[in-house]
């Protein structure tokens, strides 16, 4: 069986449980859910309808205490200090015991059934013993050289470079081989700045050393939205709101690709659109341009969608970016 693995804060707390629905619906069999989480009390109005949820074998929501962590790069960007638990998924007791499970981040929507494609995955993993399987983000001479070159910077080795959004790994051989230990000591002896998170960190330790998975199972809206619609919608498992701007920032809120996030938050909450502030200058900007082209009107709910974003821009205090 698989176990799902979400690190989330409460930032996040309405997209990861949108991306948890959304897996639980498209799964042909049933699954594990672990949720790693500052403060767990805060998704709890969120735990009782993943709970019923028939594709549901077991929800374990575990608190990180981060007192004592350095969370680097994380000021004025769009990520927050969730992108490191997973580096520390050892020091934390969950329910059960599990072997074969997937990261996955909570700016993803699952559009098809992930089961057949990762468990092909998974026991070529286990045949090739290599410490886990992602997509492949950048390729050293196929990809334009620059100041801040990913190969350069990390002192890589290898020619390639994965996205750590959708993650499939043991996670038991991790445990027995320190993989987790081994991943802090790197960020605590890293020369330099740590410009892409745990990825960073992440690539180091593995190196090139990975099961390269197709480009569906983590399906770039900024890569890949070439594609037809039919296309994605058919063959993408997980559809990854990667980098900035989200479905859920006025900017981007009539972009084709946000329905899909929209859609599944209509459906499980209730209501008609979902926007949250993101960086002022970038929200404003987004707003008058929806407004005065009149793009606004191409929005599935365009009072909602005015009223949230105005909400959004001139009444909210938090940022989520």
């Amino acid at each position: 069986m698989f176990t799902f693995i979400y690190c989330f804060d409460e930032n996040y707390n309405i997209q990861g449980f949108v991306s948890i629905m959304s897996l639980l619906d498209k799964v042909s069999e049933k699954i594990n859910i672990v949720i790693v989480h500052k403060q767990k009390e805060k998704f709890s109005k969120y735990e009782k309808l993943i709970n019923n949820h028939n594709n549901l074998e077991n929800l374990d929501i575990k608190e990180i205490n981060t007192k004592d962590i350095e969370f680097p790069n994380i000021d004025n960007n769009h990520v927050s200090e969730a992108t490191y638990y997973r580096m520390y998924l050892d020091q934390i007791e969950f329910d059960n015991t599990f072997n074969k499970c997937v990261y996955l981040d909570a700016d993803i929507i699952c559009l098809n059934n992930p089961i057949n494609y990762f468990q092909e995955i998974y026991t070529k993993l286990q045949e090739e013993g290599k410490p886990l399987a992602a997509r492949t983000d950048y390729i050293k001479f196929k990809n334009e050289l620059h100041e801040d070159d990913v190969f350069i910077r990390n002192r890589l080795s290898s020619i390639n470079y994965f996205n750590a959004g959708v993650l499939l790994f043991d996670y038991q051989n991790w445990i027995d081989k320190g993989y987790f230990e081994e991943l802090r000591n790197i960020q605590k002896n890293y020369d330099g700045q740590i410009k892409f998170w745990d990825q960073d960190l992440l690539n180091v330790l593995i190196d090139g050393n990975y099961i390269e998975m197709n480009h569906f199972s983590n399906f770039h809206i900024a890569a890949d939205w070439n594609y037809p619609a039919h296309i994605t919608e058919s063959h993408a498992i997980f559809l990854h709101y990667q980098g900035k701007p989200k479905p859920w920032h006025i900017s981007f809120i009539n972009d084709s690709s946000t329905k899909f996030f929209q859609e599944n938050y209509r459906k499980l909450l209730g209501e008609k659109v979902f926007i949250t502030k993101s960086t002022l200058s970038r929200d404003l900007k987004g707003f008058f341009k929806l407004i005065f082209s009149l793009q606004i009107f191409k929005c599935s709910y365009p009072l909602s969608t005015l009223k949230e974003g105005i909400k959004a821009l001139f009444f909210s205090s938090s940022i989520n970016q």
